[in-house]
């Protein structure tokens, strides 16, 4: 066991820390690995030290090379139990001497749980003392979660667009803090370099840094990353695809040796799934939400309200009736009103979609008009489609005729004015037809017409709503 590793760290920490590793050991369990670092420690000499000596106390018989792999597994095993010691130690030290680490593990701890109230509070305590603290790193990781927390909790759009600039400021001029402070850190090791060089007459001499610095900056996974992100917030659906793939494909390797920026990982399968979904990829969007559903029920529930909510709004646009509703039923729930209404729009659409006018009674009832604008707006264009179904023309007429009327419809619902007004089309063209065996060939032409340029110009072709009246107009016989 001369020169072996292992020994030298049991050594070292046993020279430097000899009362924190007894008591480390106590509340060991590992029994083996604290006999075998006792062992090492009591040795005398490098006779006492050899692994054959060291094998049979350990394991009360003669090493061979059949039962070596006891050995090998009870060294690996005991390096672990004293790296964990040397972390724990590392963090107790820090946690005691430096102000700057608690406050940066808080951030973190806050930012996790969406504490805006804890964010802020030692943010300005980071901010007070960053010009004694030496700690820029932590600084720059506060300005970061500052800045995010500040997007979705501050509510006053005004203060909202007056100081985000002033807070990004504030991070780029971190930045330029921590870059000054790193160079600083190579100046010193460049200088005892030069000295020595000096001592041995050597004339490579390396110039130092002056704070003037400028590099290209190379890309890896977290640029990478976090660059396609920033891309990704395009109007442009395929491009938004194209970057939210990318930034994933960079995230994966990261996310697999790094569990603690796997949230990132999942988040931007979300929005891929999401964004895939919106444009009109749904079946690839289904097995992304499928993939990733069980680590988000596991791991991640502070995104389960986002991840079922779009994961059955694409399970509505893929057909998949039966199962939306058994997940609706089963597996999830909300007590937050918008989600709330996003859910029981997809619900009115499973049974839309399955003509269960029964089902669709029992959640007609339900005050659609108390639902926020816009959310009421499709509620009352399917509430409009139950009453065609059961046959009340002169109900389903009235509503959407309401709808179009509105001044909040007309101001900000412009793209779905057109579908609405082929509901209010099929309606009227049942009610001319209801006494006839067989719809009148023109009428029917005209729905579809209709149907057909929607089609061809909005950019809303795959809404479900749009989806149910353009069926519903396909069955009709002439």
């Amino acid at each position: 066991m001369e020169n072996h590793p292992v020994i030298s760290l049991v050594q070292k920490i046993n020279l430097h820390y000899k009362q924190d590793i007894d008591a480390f050991w106590r509340a060991s369990s590992k029994a083996k690995s604290r006999k075998l670092y006792l062992l090492i420690v009591s040795a005398k000499n490098d006779e006492q030290r050899a692994k054959e000596l060291l094998f049979k106390k350990l394991f009360s018989k003669s090493h061979t090379a059949k039962n070596d792999y006891l050995w090998r597994n009870e060294i690996r095993v005991l390096k672990e139990e004293l790296e964990s010691f040397l972390i724990e130690t590392e963090h107790s030290f820090n946690k005691k001497n430096n102000p700057e680490y608690n406050n940066w593990l808080l951030m973190y701890a806050f930012d996790r749980i969406k504490h805006s109230t804890g964010v802020f509070e030692v943010y300005d305590d980071v901010q007070a003392h960053k010009a004694v603290s030496a700690n820029h790193q932590f600084v720059f990781d506060a300005d970061l979660i500052k800045l995010m927390t500040h997007l979705y909790a501050e509510t006053d759009m005004k203060k909202l667009l007056e100081q985000y600039p002033l807070l990004l400021q504030n991070s780029i001029a971190t930045l330029d803090n921590l870059i000054a402070q790193h160079i600083s850190r190579i100046n010193s090791y460049i200088a005892q370099y030069n000295f020595v060089c000096s001592e041995y007459q050597n004339p490579d001499i390396l110039p130092l840094h002056n704070n003037d610095f400028s590099r290209t900056l190379p890309e890896n996974n977290i640029s990478i990353f976090n660059n396609h992100f920033a891309y990704s917030y395009v109007s442009n659906t395929d491009l938004q695809i194209e970057h939210l793939e990318q930034a994933s494909q960079a995230i994966a390797p990261i996310a697999n040796y790094n569990k603690s920026l796997e949230r990132s990982s999942v988040i931007i399968q979300i929005s891929l799934a999401r964004a895939l979904s919106a444009g009109g990829y749904f079946i690839k969007a289904h097995e992304i939400f499928t993939a990733i559903k069980s680590n988000i029920n596991k791991n991640y529930e502070q995104f389960n309200a986002i991840f079922y909510v779009n994961y059955i709004t694409n399970m509505v646009k893929s057909k998949m009736y039966v199962e939306a509703l058994k997940i609706l039923d089963n597996e999830f729930e909300t007590d937050n009103l918008m989600y709330k209404n996003m859910l029981l729009h997809s619900r009115l659409m499973c049974y839309l979609f399955l003509r269960d006018t029964k089902s669709l009674s029992k959640y007609i009832t339900y005050d659609l008009d108390a639902a926020p604008f816009p959310q009421n707006y499709m509620l009352k264009v399917i509430k409009s489609a139950y009453f065609y179904l059961i046959d009340e023309l002169d109900v389903a007429q009235n509503i959407v005729y309401n709808l179009l009327q509105t001044k909040d419809a007309s101001d900000r619902m412009q793209l779905y004015i057109p579908i609405a007004m082929l509901y209010k089309k099929l309606y009227t063209a049942k009610q001319k037809n209801r006494q006839d065996k067989k719809w009148k060939a023109a009428d029917i032409k005209s729905l579809k017409t209709d149907a057909e340029n929607i089609d061809k110009s909005s950019e809303l072709n795959i809404v479900s709503i749009f989806e149910w009246v353009k069926k519903e107009i396909s069955l009709i016989n002439p």
